[in-house]
């Protein structure tokens, strides 16, 4: 057998498909080159194609000569803590690098709160967690003082910080 015959049923299914890959190879290529000296329309298509390719493989070799190696992902520890609960939501064990005190909201001073509230949502009781006033403000507030250096107020909850 040749490369340019099919297999038969005594040849191994190696041979079979090794001949149906040259085969299809060489009518791709043959397509490819006739579209070629065809079509110049073909011709922008593939250098755009080509070009995102290379740009695209640039970028990701870019990106990935930041990340870190693979050994030091396995030892790791977040400095924020990892809670195991169990099936009543009672906390089981806390596996963090710092120690850390967990407080429940009735542990919170009142005083504590409503300064935090006061500094940063004074909205917090009354809106779902979107505070659409405070948004359309941030952003009008943004707008009119863009490009003068001057500081924006936000317009974020803290129901959205924390889901951030």
């Amino acid at each position: 057998m040749t490369d340019l015959t099919p297999a038969t049923d005594t040849q191994p299914l190696w041979a079979y498909l090794r001949y149906r890959v040259n085969r299809d190879i060489a009518a791709a290529l043959a397509w490819f080159g006739e579209k070629w000296r065809q079509s110049l329309l073909f011709k922008l298509v593939a250098a755009a194609v080509g070009a995102f390719l290379v740009i695209w493989i640039a970028v990701f070799v870019w990106l990935a000569s930041d990340l870190p190696e693979a050994d030091a992902l396995l030892t790791y520890e977040t400095p924020l803590p990892s809670v195991v609960r169990g099936v009543d939501g009672e906390i089981v064990h806390s596996y963090a690098r710092e120690r850390r005190v967990q407080l429940q909201y009735a542990d919170f001073p009142e005083q504590l709160i409503e300064a935090y509230l006061a500094a940063e949502d004074k909205t917090f009781f009354s809106h779902g967690g979107v505070d659409i006033f405070g948004t359309l403000n941030a952003v009008f507030d943004y707008a009119s003082k863009m490009g003068s250096g001057e500081r924006a107020v936000g317009g974020s909850t803290i129901t959205q910080q924390v889901a951030k």
